[in-house]
């Protein structure tokens, strides 16, 4: 929220709080604005202008007055410099006494983290062998963060590599949002999922996926993957028996979607669409692909505009569950970074369905500017704040038309407050509208004006979910993360890599089965293989290249889906040498063969009929030599 946006007038030049309080201003990452060529940050100028003299120039008329602001305190936050980091001016810094923050100690974050743990898995209600895993979970997260900030450091290719308080947070938020009735002591003992057969089993394979989850998803390698499972693999060994740990050797899965909607038996009237159970899931993969297939399916019929046509291999399925988690949660925002062509979008859109969320993306036009994106942002609030129904906000990098479009993004990611968004008239609006709403969530908190916008900005929150879809390709992803830190500390990321020959294999089927072809099954099934074959082995070439002549050249899924059906443009019908895809071209291809053959098989048929004539002929003439030899 802005300055003038938060004060009112006083008296002749003089603005303040409202209702001649104090307000205190904090200020988040202080350091962040860009250094110019010159070396100054020109919005900490401002700031330094605000403390030093106690007020800020008006742009509106009369221009050049004088706004001076009073009873406000400041306090601003940064990160500490070096490592890429901006310092501040020392204008500015000597303004604020300077304290310095370390991380809590190790006994300070299991006493935090303890507390919630305990609170979940009281000794009444769970059985002993839980309670006493439950026990172990917080210093063995304590651990692998340690352990993975000491190995997973932060590069100029792996910049993302930042483990922090908040990734603890994040793995007790999913073992926190599990469905309690599989651990408590009434719980029946039995198969689980995998070869968990017990609820203190349960409890430790839910702590494992959460951690793959959280530390996992943002690794950008399969090598740095295979060292997070080996240091899971060793602190469970470690920590728990054998015969515990056996039953964990297989990850299982954990969803929120298995479960029909919720019926009323009377009236058949649904009652709850998308009921939210957050759970393992027995039958492995196998189980969640028939799952969504359905679902996907059931999205298809009910949308009129857009089709999905999903390929749910492995790699698709899991970071389908993967966002769909993340969705599920409050305040669930995801990041997801992968090449052109990887499913980013359309997993997204599945799960925004799965999720029961409203799933909005913006269309750029050459018109399209700020003012069209806060109208935008305004109404997703609305539903998000008034209704309080769950949102995804999908935004690709493909539509940051203008870089001030990442600077609100970032702003709803870190604290949900756009400056400039909401005008006073339109918060006063709100504030009214919501009243109802708190009363009826909250009777006990009195409906005053602050309490009322926290908790419409709470319900927002809550409910707006921020899917940022981009690619790691070229420089603009990492400039545009050291700029806007919210799109790295707001989200959780899951990084797609590159498809495996499974997958590829998968995708080739889904087209080329369908696709009707003059050949024999076996040869449809090898040409199947041979293109997935293909494309693994063009993209170990570019691979090789980049490191004989340090040039990148990108073989992406989308390249490989072009390279099976080309999706031609009418005005790319009509025009020479365009790319084609295989079907495409088989199917010119069949289509010219076939006249070939009807054409050969036009002009044989010309040379039968000849030679018929020319028998015929001969008959003819046989018969006539032989009544002139008898005259």
């Amino acid at each position: 929220m802005s300055i003038e946006g938060a004060v009112e007038k006083r008296q002749g030049r003089t603005f303040g709080p409202p209702g001649g309080r104090t307000m205190c201003v904090f200020i988040d990452d202080v350091s962040m604005p860009a250094i110019n060529n010159w070396g100054d940050q020109v919005t900490n100028e401002i700031v330094r202008q605000l403390l030093e003299q106690g007020g800020m120039y008006g742009l509106e008329k009369p221009i050049g007055d004088m706004k001076y602001v009073v009873d406000t305190r400041y306090l601003a936050a940064m990160n500490t410099p070096g490592g890429g980091k901006n310092d501040i001016p020392n204008r500015l810094k000597r303004q604020f006494g300077i304290f310095n923050v370390p991380l809590p100690s190790v006994a300070a974050i299991n006493g935090i983290f303890g507390r919630l743990v305990e609170g979940r898995f009281p000794a009444a209600s769970f059985s002993e062998e839980v309670v006493g895993v439950a026990g172990r979970l917080v210093p063995m997260t304590v651990s692998l963060w340690n352990r993975t900030q000491a190995r997973m450091l932060p590069t100029p290719a792996k910049f993302h590599y930042l483990f922090n308080i908040r990734e603890l947070s994040k793995v007790f938020q999913g073992v926190i949002l599990a469905t309690r009735d599989r651990f408590n002591k009434a719980a029946p003992r039995g198969r689980y999922g995998g070869n968990v057969t017990s609820p203190e089993g349960y409890l430790l394979a839910l702590w494992l996926h959460e951690c793959r989850r959280v530390f996992g998803d943002k690794l950008v390698s399969h090598e740095d993957k295979s060292w997070l499972d080996g240091q899971l693999t060793e602190l469970t060994k470690s920590e728990f028996p054998a015969d515990l740990v056996k039953q964990v050797d297989e990850p299982l899965y954990f969803v929120d979607f298995l479960r029909e909607p919720v019926t009323d038996e009377e009236t058949g009237e649904v009652v709850e669409a998308h009921p939210s159970f957050y759970e393992a899931v027995p039958g492995g993969l196998a189980e969640v692909r028939q799952r969504v297939e359905a679902l996907q399916r059931k999205f298809n019929e009910e949308s009129k505009l857009l089709k999905l046509e999903l390929v749910l291999f492995t790699d698709a399925l899991q970071h389908l569950m993967r966002i769909s988690r993340l969705l599920s949660m409050a305040r669930g925002s995801a990041l997801l970074v992968g090449v052109g062509g990887s499913g980013k979008q359309s997993l997204a859109r599945l799960a925004a369905y799965i999720a029961g969320a409203y799933t909005f993306q913006i269309t750029v036009t050459k018109t399209y500017n700020v003012t069209n994106l806060f109208e935008d942002i305004k109404a997703l609030y609305k539903i998000a704040g008034f209704k309080g129904q769950p949102v995804c906000f999908l935004f690709t990098d493909a539509e940051v038309k203008d870089e001030a479009f990442l600077e609100y993004i970032n702003q709803i990611l870190m604290t949900g407050e756009v400056a400039g968004l909401l005008p006073k008239d339109e918060l006063d609006m709100i504030v009214n509208d919501i009243r109802p709403i708190m009363k009826a969530a909250t009777p006990g908190v009195p409906d005053t004006w602050d309490n009322l916008y926290q908790f419409f900005l709470n319900r927002v929150r809550d409910n707006l979910h921020v899917v940022l879809c981009f690619s790691p390709v070229g420089a603009k992803f990492a400039r545009r993360a050291q700029q806007f830190p919210g799109l790295i500390n707001g989200c959780t990321i899951d990084w797609f890599l590159p498809w495996p020959e499974e997958a590829l294999t998968s995708v080739s089927g889904k087209f080329i089965d369908e696709f009707k072809m003059a050949c024999a099954p076996e040869a449809k099934s090898s040409l199947k293989y041979m293109m997935g074959h293909v494309h693994s082995y063009v993209t170990a070439a570019c691979k090789e290249y980049f490191e004989k002549y340090r040039r990148h050249v990108y073989v992406t899924p989308k390249s490989y889906l072009s390279f099976i059906q080309a999706r031609r443009t009418l005005l790319q019908h009509t025009t020479a040498n365009q790319p084609q895809g295989y079907k495409e071209l088989y199917t010119r291809k069949w289509a010219y063969t076939r006249e070939l053959a009807a054409s050969i098989q036009a002009g044989l048929q010309k040379m039968v009929e000849a030679k018929e004539d020319v028998n015929r002929m001969k008959a003819e003439l046989a018969v006539k030599n032989q009544a002139r030899a008898a005259l």
